[in-house]
């Protein structure tokens, strides 16, 4: 027996490509938490250059350190219930507790 060609109505390419617009947007809106926190819990979120290297990124230890867009890839795999892809215990902690810091109330928005 043939395998369908079609998932739920939809291409197998329809799909990849709705699940990576998904992911693209994931990533936007973990950037913009980021943003949001260091400038409302500047003690707790680090600087740009002040994050600590993450153990699963090589070019993050060669570095010395990591970048918001390495701590906002972490964001994305907790927020996308990849969290066990972190091999790092420490980063897959902070990477949690970013993900879950609530904001509060006048900072929300509908996006």
């Amino acid at each position: 027996m043939a395998l369908a060609s079609r998932l739920s109505g939809k291409t197998p390419t329809q799909i990849r490509q709705h699940l990576r617009l998904q992911e693209q947007a994931c990533r936007a809106a973990c950037q913009i938490k980021l943003v949001l926190l260091r400038k409302h819990y500047a003690r707790a979120v680090p600087g740009p250059r002040a994050w600590p290297a993450i153990g699963d990124l090589p070019q993050s230890v060669a570095r010395g350190h990591a970048t918001d867009a390495e701590v906002v890839r972490l964001m994305v795999l907790v927020a996308t219930g990849r969290a066990t892809t972190i091999h790092d215990d420490l980063w897959r902690q902070r990477a949690s507790d970013l993900y879950t810091q609530e904001l509060k109330d006048e900072l929300r928005t509908s996006a």
